[in-house]
């Protein structure tokens, strides 16, 4: 590991083979490029701590300031901060699942990043996102705009201070940079390649004050999901009566005798009730319920 001191004052210690391939990229970033690095892993697990570190680093190699506005949880606000900031900006997406998990891939959300993020190369910024698993991301993501992937581990060790035996250990992460390992085990889901580039340590050493950070995150939460806010539930009747009208449409095609297998053709009798709950990003039991109940 190497020691890292920022222009900040911040000082921290980084894995010497993540800090390489960082600098590579950085320098490329420089030469009309941009950057985007997943972080993924279990809840708990760190992500948030280690994103802000790597934040920070690439922010002070790029000479752009870096504190609490840059992070952000919601597509509204990430799309703002990026639009507004200039080149070589870091934008960290924190908590990004509900907005980029792929089985939900039909919805606004999913589609305008996914677009945001094939024409916003000009701004020359670093873009980094934290959720579960990558293999949550649009496959435009993983194929063509991620340069690098970490999985941050979250794990169990014997502590004879404990007692139970055992205590949670944090710190611990992969760094996978082979995009054609990367991009075959996307098919295989929350399964990573074997092969990394680096299974290294990070610190609990904070960027952003822990009040600071918590009460964003806690004041996201409540505009996120507050149920009482008239738009909120504006937006669930109307996503509501248009997941209808998909099971609808599902169904009658399905039923459609005129619909024949050709190999010019889909054969829509094959549709399943699990492709439908996937389409309309719905429970199994909750798509079977609703087609029973329009016959």
């Amino acid at each position: 590991m190497v020691m890292v001191e920022l222009k900040s004052g911040h000082k921290f210690y980084m894995e010497r083979k993540l800090k390489e391939n960082l600098d590579i990229l950085l320098d490329a970033n420089q030469d009309d490029d941009d950057m985007f690095i997943v972080f993924c892993g279990a809840e708990g697990a760190g992500k948030s701590v280690f994103m802000q570190q790597v934040g920070a680093y690439c922010a002070d190699y790029l000479d752009t300031p870096y504190g609490i506005d840059n992070i952000v949880f919601g597509l509204g606000d990430y799309l703002r901060f990026s639009l507004k900031s200039p080149f070589y900006t870091v934008v960290n997406l924190d908590e990004a699942r509900k907005i980029l998990n792929r089985s939900a891939g039909a919805t606004k959300a999913s589609r305008t990043f996914t677009d945001y993020a094939s024409e916003c190369r000009s701004k020359r910024q670093i873009h980094i996102i934290g959720l579960p698993a990558y293999h949550d991301l649009n496959p435009y993501i993983v194929n063509w705009r991620m340069k690098m992937l970490i999985q941050v581990i979250k794990e169990f060790k014997e502590d004879p201070n404990a007692k139970s035996g055992y205590s949670l250990s944090r710190g611990t992460f992969k760094l996978f940079t082979n995009q054609k390992e990367i991009n075959r085990m996307y098919e295989y889901k929350y399964n990573y390649p074997k092969q990394y580039e680096c299974y290294g340590r990070f610190n609990n050493y904070k960027i952003i004050d822990d009040e600071v950070y918590n009460n964003k995150k806690g004041e996201n939460l409540i505009d996120k999901y507050d149920p009482d806010k008239p738009e909120e539930k504006k937006e669930n009747k109307l996503e509501v009566m248009w997941k209808h009208r998909c099971v609808s449409l599902f169904k009658g095609v399905t039923k459609d005798k005129s619909i024949v297998k050709t190999k010019d053709k889909i054969n829509y009798k094959s549709v399943s009730y699990v492709d439908m709950a996937d389409y309309v990003d719905m429970n199994v039991t909750t798509i079977r319920k609703l087609v029973s109940s329009e016959t």
